[in-house]
């Protein structure tokens, strides 16, 4: 399987956030089989043919356990709605909505949207809108599974 995520971003020019959402849609579409599944052989990388120079490798077991073990434990500090289920939601897929919190949780429309706002104000999750619809973005897991540099959220809506 070739997973082709340049193809939904611009040619050129700054990330824009519909262009970031398609992406993490197509990667979770992708990845959808292999939930709670993480790579299991070291040294997997995707190398360019022509010049054999690395592009991408994915992160280690290891540094997605120490992301959530660290993110589980800022929410359980801070927060007074910690649950099993809410970690899993904004761990897999690396972004989450108000329908698939309501969903997953099992807690209103109301619920779900001050929980995810509260969570976007402490940094755990960007928010961003999408048409409609607020996307909330665990920042953090995707600048570790696509290797991203930080990335320069002011001025961004």
């Amino acid at each position: 399987m070739v997973l082709t995520i340049h193809e939904h971003f611009p040619p050129h020019g700054p990330l824009e956030t519909p262009a970031v959402l398609r992406a993490l849609v197509v990667a979770h579409r992708h990845l959808a089989g292999l939930k709670g599944v993480p790579r299991s052989t070291p040294g997997t990388v995707l190398k360019n043919e022509r010049s054999g120079e690395v592009v991408y490798q994915p992160p280690s077991p290891e540094q997605i356990a120490r992301l959530l073990h660290k993110q589980k434990h800022e929410i359980r500090a801070h927060y007074r709605f910690y649950s099993l289920d809410l970690i899993n939601n904004i761990f897999y897929p690396p972004y989450t909505k108000v329908a698939f919190f309501e969903h997953d949780l099992g807690v209103s429309r109301v619920t779900a949207t001050r929980y995810l706002d509260e969570l976007a104000k402490g940094d755990i999750l960007d928010k961003h809108r999408l048409g409609r619809e607020n996307y909330y973005i665990n920042r953090e897991l995707v600048a570790l599974l696509f290797n991203l540099p930080p990335l320069d959220m002011d001025g961004v809506p």
